[in-house]
């Protein structure tokens, strides 16, 4: 490929480049803009936990790893429809607790927030395990004999994993199965019966607690009533798609200026060339004028 093809090449990914970048940063306002609105929610449930939120994101070089903000900011639902019935698992508490990867960390963190900057109580958990480590022992399909139709409510929760790993090892997430509608009686019998122990429907959450100890008939049950969702109700914004795409406009915006960084050597590539062109010339005119004679004498006879 010649110089002025690359050129050619360069700019036109360039320009391809360059439209993904403008695509993606208005995306990424509107994932700000939502984050806007969730973050504002955050202040109003919990003014210091948003506080420290604003402090985390300016110094999380302190930390060994990554340390992860409030759920109800890093965290959202993916169907709406469950909203309800996966918000009644949770208490403020969790709405508003920060994870983190190590114990050196939570050390850390309870030291700034708590001793040096002061704050009142901030909920904070260690989760160095693995999503991958929660899951059901009953399958969706199972489920559905139970009148449970909606899967786990782990399915339809999105966010950075050792924050959903905390949530599952906290609220049992990857065990709450979720129905559409509220368990009839014999749903309720043979539940009590099966190895199901947390579901939620439209109406009531249940919660199963066996003493086998006692024998396979010690059962209770905790009944509450799903009441409306409240936090994720405008779906809050998904900071690993915000993220994504964070990185991705900067990985762009390097490539764009490796192009033009290219495209400028090629066009001085193009000037030497055409000035050893131009010397070249130069350099044979020279040549020419040096070997031919100033004056050529004209032998022939001219006629009298």
């Amino acid at each position: 490929m010649d110089v002025k093809a690359k050129q050619a090449d360069l700019t036109r990914k360039g320009r391809e480049r360059n439209q993904r970048i403008a695509q993606a940063e208005g995306e990424l306002n509107e994932l700000e803009s939502q984050a806007g609105q969730q973050n504002k929610k955050c202040a109003n449930l919990a003014l210091e936990t948003w506080r420290a939120w604003q402090w985390l994101q300016e110094n999380q070089h302190f930390f060994e790893k990554h340390v992860f903000g409030p759920v109800m900011l890093e965290c959202s639902i993916t169907n709406p429809k469950w909203i309800d019935q996966i918000e009644s698992l949770f208490q403020l508490s969790n709405f508003t607790c920060f994870t983190v990867q190590t114990k050196n960390d939570f050390a850390t963190l309870n030291n700034k927030l708590h001793g040096e900057l002061k704050f009142g109580h901030i909920n904070m958990r260690t989760m160095d395990g693995k999503l991958e480590n929660f899951r059901s022992t009953v399958s969706r399909e199972d489920l559905q004999r139970y009148g449970l139709d909606g899967g786990y409510a782990l399915d339809y929760l999105t966010g950075p994993e050792p924050v959903l790993a905390m949530l599952a090892f906290d609220l049992k997430l990857h065990i709450a199965a979720l129905g559409t509608h509220d368990t009839t009686p014999q749903q309720y019998d043979m539940l009590v019966n099966s190895p199901i122990d947390l579901w939620i429907t439209s109406k009531s959450s249940y919660r199963i607690i066996r003493r086998r100890e006692y024998g396979p008939s010690a059962t209770s049950a905790q009944v509450r009533e799903v009441r409306k969702g409240t936090v994720w109700t405008d779906q809050p914004v998904d900071i690993g798609a915000k993220r994504d795409l964070q990185e991705n406009i900067e990985g762009w915006n390097h490539e764009v200026q490796s192009y033009e960084k290219e495209i400028q050597d090629l066009q001085a590539q193009l000037v030497r060339m055409r000035e050893q062109i131009e010397d070249k010339a130069a350099e044979i005119v020279g040549s020419f004028t040096t070997n031919c004679p100033a004056n050529v004498t004209d032998h022939r006879v001219r006629k009298q």
